[in-house]
């Protein structure tokens, strides 16, 4: 898709570095990616896996950037498996912030600023790549990943998780000390 070389052509928008927890710790990770998921495809990545156990909402602002049709825009998206991503943007342009692979939005991991982008878009579906979700404003810095500052840190799993689980532990599987901790220290201090 030519135009999205245009958008995403790897530009920093004067991104400074103090960001360090977005600097690529796994190198065996290449890129992550994102899938449209439809009413009759739940499950685009095509392994049962997903970053997610279901499709996640996403209201793109300029979907026609990353080769959507403006008038039927997928509304929501799933972002796959490590061995998805190698596979389906192992011929991604690795410069730029984001490339369209087939049906398949590829984000390229970088070295530092990984999880930096100029638009909401790109930083909403590189979210969901990750399995995360929503994005922030940094100023003049750009759009981050994740609706608070780190909210993406620790969502990616090379394995990712079945589509239809129940990606949080359920309430009989967490201990009463977890909970307390979770609850807070009035509980915590309660259940002493």
């Amino acid at each position: 898709m030519g135009g999205m070389e245009d958008v995403h052509d790897g530009h920093e928008h004067g991104m400074d570095h103090e960001h360090e927890w977005m600097d690529n710790a796994d190198s065996s990770v290449m890129a992550y990616c994102v899938k449209a998921c439809s009413t009759t495809n739940e499950d685009p990545c095509g392994n049962g896996k997903g970053q997610s156990s279901a499709c996640t909402d996403v209201s793109l602002e300029l979907p026609a950037a990353f080769g959507f049709d403006p008038s039927d825009p997928p509304s929501s998206f799933l972002g796959c498996t490590n061995d998805v991503c190698a596979d389906d943007c192992a011929a991604m342009e690795t410069t730029a912030l984001a490339d369209i692979q087939g049906d398949t939005v590829c984000f390229p991991v970088k070295d530092t600023m990984d999880g930096m982008f100029p638009t909401k878009d790109d930083a909403e579906l590189a979210a969901v790549a990750r399995g995360c979700v929503g994005s922030h404003s940094m100023g003049n810095m750009g759009v981050m990943i994740g609706s608070t500052h780190t909210a993406c840190e620790s969502s990616f799993t090379k394995e990712g998780v079945r589509l239809g689980s129940s990606a949080a532990p359920s309430a009989s599987s967490v201990s009463p000390v977890l909970v307390a901790v979770m609850t807070g220290v009035g509980t915590m201090i309660a259940m002493l």
